[in-house]
């Protein structure tokens, strides 16, 4: 669970490796890979959904394994080791990774916690690199890598601001410590759909 893969990736010889190689000397390209994975690690990859797949995808299978062993003679087998080795590696993988990040995208590796939410509830949402906030939620993120927030409005409502006082719907953040904002939408014509109210 200690391997840094993402030097592996970047470093190799292939033709799919060197045009990540190009890549890398783009500035923007290296805040988004580090913001995606990020968003990633604080999404789909935390270990409580990962290791939540794997006891569901072992229950599954459960009934088919002993079978699947006595046919290729390995019966002995301790398949259910298995599965503990897989959710001890699911655990312990992301705090190295976040350090694998740090290190070959030259990050002082120092993180912060990013909290966001909308106010009132289900009139907007947040965009991030690759994750779309519509409720509350906290992430880890890089300090000196910048993350972008993109405030959507839903069909009848407007953006209002920040929790901060900052009006601008899309913004580009980069704290030393932790940090919480909140999206605030009001009823009104100016989001991306509009109140439509009839009169009879």
């Amino acid at each position: 669970h200690t391997a840094n893969r993402i030097d592996i990736v970047f470093s190799g010889s292939h033709q799919i490796t060197d045009i990540l190689q190009h890549f890398r000397a783009s500035p923007l390209f290296n805040r988004e890979f580090v913001n995606r994975y990020a968003d990633l690690l604080n999404t789909t990859l935390t270990p409580s959904r990962t290791t939540g797949v794997l006891q569901g995808l072992s229950a599954q299978l459960s009934d088919e394994v002993p079978r699947h062993l006595e046919r290729w003679n390995q019966s002995t087998h301790n398949w259910v080791q298995d599965i503990q080795e897989i959710e001890h590696f699911l655990t312990q993988r992301p705090p190295h990774v976040r350090q694998h990040l740090a290190s070959h995208f030259g990050l002082s590796g120092s993180t912060y916690s990013l909290s966001l939410d909308i106010a009132p509830p289900n009139t907007g949402r947040i965009e991030l690199t690759a994750h779309e906030v519509s409720e509350t939620f906290t992430g880890t993120y890089f300090q000196g890598n910048a993350v972008t927030l993109k405030a959507r409005t839903r069909p009848g409502f407007s953006f209002v601001g920040w929790s901060d006082g900052v009006t601008s719907a899309e913004r580009t953040i980069d704290p030393s410590s932790s940090l919480s904002l909140t999206a605030l939408f009001q009823h009104g014509p100016n989001g991306s759909g509009q109140a439509v109210i009839a009169e009879v």
